[in-house]
């Protein structure tokens, strides 16, 4: 898969989030100076209560601080699904 292939389907202040396939659920944060995207991945749960949680710092930082399993940087743009981690 291509970090092209995410689905924003709901904005946050700081964040978005989306998913890959119906399985896979991801938090969207730009960085840099190019405004690069990140992709963290998060749970079912995590992606049904986006709107409680989106303006959370302590929860934003949690998922932060959860590996970047793909992103817009060069030589990082492509992933396995069966690779990231349940």
């Amino acid at each position: 898969m291509n970090y092209k292939d995410f689905k924003i389907t709901k904005h946050g202040k700081k964040c978005s989030i989306g998913k890959f396939t119906e399985q896979l659920f991801a938090m969207e944060i730009l960085t840099g100076y190019g405004n690069v995207p990140e992709y963290r991945k998060i749970s079912k749960a995590e992606f049904n209560t986006f709107d409680i949680w989106k303006d959370d710092k302590e929860k934003i930082k949690d998922i932060l601080n959860r590996p970047v399993f793909c992103s817009g940087y060069e030589n990082q743009t492509d992933f396995d699904e069966k690779q990231i981690s349940k």
